[in-house]
């Protein structure tokens, strides 16, 4: 106990510092993990969490608590349907959800492979961020497989979306929809897809709406403006936004 406030002591001297002089600050972990003990498991999730992109998600654990809470909130509310992702680079998000609803099924969509040349060329990308550079991942089927974890109720679906689309069930309904994909052609093809597929009271999550992946907001803002659900930001560090369905 004297070593943690020692060590709390000694980062708080330097918190201003840091900041104030960098692209990085210090914060408190919430209060549903500290006073809670909401969180299970911290040591191996936090791990995990940061071992496919650590010098990203290190950084970045306001998301995996925004995930969290979402995923306390299904649980709470028996939020009835699949959970699906669109854009799954190395599965850390996968991972999560397969882990926090080992039964439900899970469906992953990805071309396992980087950015497609027709999102790259889309009339309406308006990305500011060299794209051609991001043609070819770090990543394949199998080593996401891996990580995630083999199981009949995890369905890998490489190709294409939304033409990967096709071989599944059309009246699936969702729980929880993760769009990841960070251009504008294959977030607006996934709200157009799994939005009217949301159960009542199912979750949106989409996330690089406030970074330099500006066709994901433009996505968001265009397909929500006839829509009775408004979609709120946090400040992760590329800007999740969380839709909640009103109505089924």
């Amino acid at each position: 106990m004297k070593s943690s406030k020692l060590i709390n002591s000694f980062i708080r001297r330097f918190s201003d510092y840091i900041a104030l002089n960098s692209n990085l600050y210090l914060s408190h972990k919430p209060d549903l993990h500290t006073k809670l003990n909401k969180v299970e498991n911290w040591d191996s999730l936090y791990r995990f969490w940061i071992k496919n992109s650590p010098r990203n998600d290190k950084g970045d654990l306001v998301r995996l608590y925004f995930l969290l809470n979402q995923i306390e909130y299904i649980k709470n509310n028996n939020i009835p349907g699949l959970i699906a992702e669109v854009g799954v680079f190395k599965g850390t998000t996968a991972r999560l959800f397969h882990q926090a609803f080992p039964d439900k099924e899970i469906l992953l969509f990805d071309t396992f492979e980087g950015f497609d040349e027709r999102d790259i060329n889309h009339q309406k990308e308006n990305t500011k961020e060299d794209l051609t550079s991001k043609t070819v991942f770090n990543t394949s089927l199998e080593s996401v497989q891996d990580f995630v974890g083999k199981s009949a109720l995890v369905k890998l679906i490489p190709g294409y979306f939304p033409e990967t689309t096709e071989s599944i069930n059309p009246d699936n309904q969702y729980a929880l929809v993760h769009l990841d994909a960070d251009l504008y052609n294959p977030q607006i093809s996934g709200l157009e897809y799994f939005y009217p597929r949301m159960t009542q009271g199912g979750v949106i999550i989409i996330h690089d709406c406030n970074n330099e992946f500006t066709g994901s907001k433009k996505a968001l803002d265009e397909f929500f403006l006839d829509k009775p659900e408004t979609p709120i930001i946090i400040p992760d560090k590329s800007g999740s936004a969380i839709v909640v369905k009103l109505k089924a």
